[in-house]
């Protein structure tokens, strides 16, 4: 039992390792994630990851899913884009969040001004 749970542990690969990938196409995190799928059977990302992180992966792999579909329905969802892709399609779509920036740019007249939102990937520091 103890040798079952460290190899799901070893195997299992990691939203930050993922998101640290610099592979073309993150393809070294999409093939342990193959290789997980292959080993460990199609329902290992619901049973593993958490909702957040497996809609998180659907963004990476353009899979539509809504927040209110369960985590095993989303899981097979994810197995068929996995299995059907060579790499992730969408890597960019694995940051950890987007930033939001307000710019206020004034006008020639007092009191007018031009706000403008961009919204950025975070950019990721190591810790």
């Amino acid at each position: 039992m103890k040798k079952k749970k460290k190899e799901r542990q070893a195997a299992k690969i990691r939203m930050e390792e993922m998101r640290t990938d610099s592979t073309h196409g993150r393809i070294t995190s999409h093939k342990r994630l193959v290789a997980m799928v292959a080993q460990f059977g199609d329902s290992v990302l619901a049973s593993w990851y958490k909702k957040s992180e497996l809609l998180t992966l659907c963004n990476a792999y353009g899979v539509p899913v809504t927040r209110a579909m369960k985590k095993d329905e989303i899981g097979k969802l994810l197995v068929a884009a996995i299995t059907e892709f060579t790499s992730m399609p969408y890597p960019i779509n694995l940051a950890e969040q987007l930033r939001s920036e307000t710019v206020v740019t004034r006008l020639g007249q007092p009191g007018s001004a031009i706000k403008i939102r961009i919204f950025s990937a975070a950019a990721h520091s190591p810790t």
